[in-house]
């Protein structure tokens, strides 16, 4: 049977005299003559003339020979692609297990760090337990030190307190020396009319 194309304006669906029925979406089609020249068909579409011959089919076929080649060159980038994709995945395999690995280790850096820092807590209570110490100590020592200064200053008045007496006492030791060489001229005159007396008795007896 004789075939035509038509060039479909209006997409429509077409029931043949078998039951059977065709989509037709917008665009060229090649049909029967019977098909293309139904009213049905020709509300919907152009009848843009007879189907190629067989003449044409050269250049189908150079189309189709364009159109595998293509095919061919995609499944050829298919495969690449997917060998690159294969690459990926172990690339991302083993990013993943050093990821893993990463974890691991920041995790156990996480637990160094808490006993780390337990120990610094630790430390930083013993250093506010010695400030503590140290401040009783300083206030300790301030105390020392106002004891110190007052028994320096009771010290420098005894110092000062013996000076005057020192003093004191070379004075009355000066008036005793005085004294004991005014007493001594004051006997010397008694002392020598005694020893007088007792030379003068002397002759006497004899």
């Amino acid at each position: 049977m004789a075939k035509k194309t038509i060039r479909v304006h209006t997409p429509f669906n077409f029931n043949f005299e078998d039951g059977a029925s065709q989509r037709f979406e917008t665009g060229e089609h090649t049909v029967d003559d019977l098909v293309a020249d139904h009213w049905f068909v020709k509300a919907h579409a152009d009848i843009t003339g007879k189907a190629k011959a067989a003449a044409d089919t050269k250049e189908f076929q150079s189309q189709i020979d364009s159109l595998t080649a293509q095919l061919a060159e995609k499944d050829k980038t298919i495969v690449e692609l997917q060998t690159v994709s294969e690459e990926k995945t172990q690339q991302i395999d083993s990013l993943t297990a050093q990821l893993a690995e990463k974890d691991k280790t920041i995790v156990e850096l996480q637990t160094v760090s808490e006993e780390k820092t337990q120990q610094i807590d630790s430390l930083t209570a013993q250093l506010a337990e010695k400030d503590k110490t140290i401040v009783e100590l300083q206030t300790v020592s301030e105390e020392k030190t106002q004891q110190i200064d007052s028994l320096t200053a009771q010290l420098a008045e005894k110092d000062k307190t013996i000076v005057e007496l020192q003093t004191v006492s070379e004075e009355k030791t000066q008036q005793i020396d005085s004294l004991t060489a005014q007493l001594a001229a004051l006997q010397a005159p008694v002392v020598e009319e005694a020893n007088d007396g007792k030379k003068s008795k002397s002759t006497d007896s004899k």
